[in-house]
């Protein structure tokens, strides 16, 4: 859940981003992302974060520019082989927490990884720049 102005914006694993006036409590749109959402970011009132199953067990995050209404997908997070693990479909390929701070993003994905993305003012979006791996699968 993310409150900007008088705005509330909530996610579901129904694959739905909605948002609700938070003076009347009415949903105001329901927008279909494409997939289960884990967790949602907003930053700054301008970045829209999602994190979320991808397909083949692969995690994404959407990011939206709420001010110019650009939409990109960062992928990367891959669940290899987790047969051993017992992990249930629904949960593999997610992708659990975000964050941000100097011009970048961090994503945490069942990977045990965490992505890092930076700013690039070029192009208006954000580029893979490295992996964090030191947790392990328990």
């Amino acid at each position: 859940m993310a409150l900007v102005g008088e705005q509330l914006y909530t996610s579901s694993k129904d694959g739905t981003v909605c948002v609700w006036d938070s003076s009347t409590g009415q949903c105001t749109n329901s927008v279909p992302v494409g997939g289960e959402v884990d967790t949602l970011l907003i930053v700054e009132q301008q970045w829209l974060f999602i994190g979320m199953h991808g397909t083949a067990n692969e995690g994404v995050v959407k990011a939206w520019n709420m001010q110019t209404n650009q939409q990109m997908d960062l992928t990367g997070h891959q669940d290899e082989d987790l047969t051993w693990a017992r992990i249930p479909d629904r949960e593999q390929g997610a992708v659990y927490a975000l964050a941000t701070g100097n011009n970048m993003l961090f994503s945490g994905g069942h990977d045990t990884s965490i992505r890092v993305w930076s700013f690039d003012a070029a192009t208006k979006g954000f580029v893979f720049t490295s992996t964090l791996q030191a947790h392990t699968a328990g």
